[in-house]
């Protein structure tokens, strides 16, 4: 909870108090409960970010400097200029820790300055005494030392920087067709730090903040760390990780916020949907399965389990979570209808790698991509519809929207793919642009008659 609401909380009930309305052990009670709320001093993110990037350009300007005056500089100075930045970022951090100082506003931009401070002491270093590299070891060298950084200031910058040095160098890897299957083991060395800003801040935007680009990140790195030689395998890897991101997110994030704070269901939601949209046609399901095997893809069968490992284990996980989701809900007794019929949309949502992975086994058997698209598209009709259906019944006009969305989205596909008449698309228009006012409105008297 943010520190501004808990104050109105606080100042309503000292109201309450003084009116007689509650006595002094409730309101004690209530300022005890707030109590961690308040104590944590936040500052805007409007200074937070105005800092970091003041932070940015000082560094941007010492390459700058430095490029311009480069050949002047002995051998002697130039390790001095490569090493000074980092000293003078270590000198700041233990300055800070002295003085206490661990606000946003302080370590955020130290956090850029000594990401950027250990690029360019590696670059100095190596060009100064000619150490020979290529772009993929500079970069993976820079991720790698930058992971300090990460815990030293658990600053948002810091991850993003990590997370896109990692991303690059997977590129790099990618356009030189070698393996960068790594990118997993190292992101896993980041994932303390999230724990740790969950701790110091659950409530605040700086998770959020860090999660939605690495997850984004990562979802765009999966494409390019897969090899796949199994055509395919791509389809069932993709749904149970969207799948394992949305029920994660369900687990671990407060859906009753904003969807700003939701990135991992939000994620997993909307990617789902786009995946499952792109599935309910043919091409996805043309030639796959073993049939197709591209061996000029891969030097040695080992790097194949990697992916084989993702299609087991990622649907496998989706279904534990999804199991235990279950298990947490049938121990709440007292679940109305609105609630079953929330749980249930979810659970379809949380099953869809099954059903991807059934409708792959299918095309991959009979060598034949339509029984799968229609398949999928049947089941993305009913996500669409039961989605509707619960939005109605929570009366949540964001959740009407997504379902509403979902079904436009399946019947202008399917249209276009077709040849039609501009006489029937202008009338196919016109219906659903009817059926998605007409939901809107529904929702709209639902909730005026709920005020």
């Amino acid at each position: 909870m943010k520190r501004n609401q808990c104050e109105l909380i606080l100042a309503e009930a000292r109201k309450w108090h003084n009116e007689n309305m509650i006595d002094a052990d409730v309101l004690e009670k209530l300022e005890a409960r707030y109590a961690p709320f308040m104590a944590s001093r936040t500052v805007s993110w409007r200074t937070v970010i105005l800092l970091s990037l003041g932070a940015l350009l000082v560094g941007l300007g010492i390459i700058l400097l430095l490029a311009t005056n480069w050949d002047d500089l002995s051998r002697p100075f130039r390790t001095v200029i490569a090493f000074a930045p980092l000293f003078i970022c270590v000198c700041i951090w233990l300055f800070g820790i002295l003085k206490n100082k661990d606000s946003r506003a302080f370590q955020e931009p130290l956090g850029i300055f000594w990401t950027l401070s250990i690029g360019i002491g590696i670059a100095i270093i190596s060009q100064t005494y000619q150490i020979s590299g290529t772009a993929d070891n500079f970069v993976l060298t820079w991720a790698i030392l930058s992971l300090p950084v990460i815990y030293a200031t658990l600053g948002v910058a810091p991850i993003i920087g990590f997370f896109a040095l990692l991303f690059s160098w997977v590129l790099i890897c990618a356009d030189r067709g070698t393996n960068s299957q790594l990118y997993w083991l190292m992101i896993l060395l980041a994932f303390p730090a999230f724990r740790s800003i969950r701790h110091q801040s659950p409530a605040g935007p700086r998770l959020a903040f860090s999660i939605w680009p690495a997850a984004l990140i990562s979802v765009a790195a999966l494409g390019f760390t897969l090899e796949k030689a199994m055509p395919g395998l791509w389809t069932v890897v993709y749904s149970g990780l969207f799948a394992t991101l949305y029920l994660g997110g369900i687990m671990l994030e407060d859906r009753e916020g904003s969807t700003w704070y939701a990135p991992m269901s939000t994620i997993g939601y909307c990617g789902q949907a786009v995946l499952l949209y792109l599935m309910s046609f043919i091409w996805p399901w043309e030639g796959i399965g073993r049939s197709y095997w591209r061996a000029d893809r891969i030097d040695h069968i080992w790097q194949m389990f990697f992916d084989y490992t993702l299609t087991f284990v990622l649907p496998v996980a989706a279904l534990l979570l999804l199991i235990f989701l279950c298990s947490k809900w049938h121990r709440r007794r007292k679940n109305s209808s609105r609630q079953t019929l929330l749980h249930l949309n979810q659970a379809l949502w949380g099953i869809s790698p099954l059903i991807v992975a059934t409708m792959y086994i299918v095309s991959a058997y009979f060598d034949k991509p339509t029984p799968a698209s229609l398949g999928i598209t049947g089941f993305l009709i009913l996500l669409s519809l039961l989605t509707l259906a619960t939005g109605l019944m929570l009366q949540k006009l964001r959740t009407i929207n997504a379902g509403v969305l979902i079904l436009l989205a399946i019947i202008i596909g399917k249209f276009f793919s077709e040849e039609y008449s501009f006489t029937v698309r202008g009338i196919v228009f016109l219906i659903c642009g009817i059926l998605f006012f007409t939901a809107n409105w529904i929702a709209s008297r639902k909730l005026g008659k709920s005020k």
